[in-house]
């Protein structure tokens, strides 16, 4: 199954308005980063959730991507 090729994919996601991860973080306020770190911590009682787990959670309950 083909979807089409790099340009048409680039081309679909500027359309769209979706952007990677590091574009997100790069283009996000330093603070309101830490700040939803931070509250996706406070979710973790036994603090065991990794970056991954963390990177995750934010991603789906949030909505946003960011970088390690």
């Amino acid at each position: 199954m083909i979807f089409g090729s790099a340009t048409t994919v680039k081309r679909r996601r500027k359309e769209l308005g979706l952007t990677g991860s590091g574009v997100t973080t790069r283009a996000m306020p330093l603070q309101e980063a830490e700040q939803l770190v931070i509250a996706q911590l406070d979710k973790d009682p036994q603090k065991r959730h990794g970056v991954r787990t963390i990177q995750h959670k934010i991603a789906f309950e949030q909505g946003t991507h960011l970088t390690r």
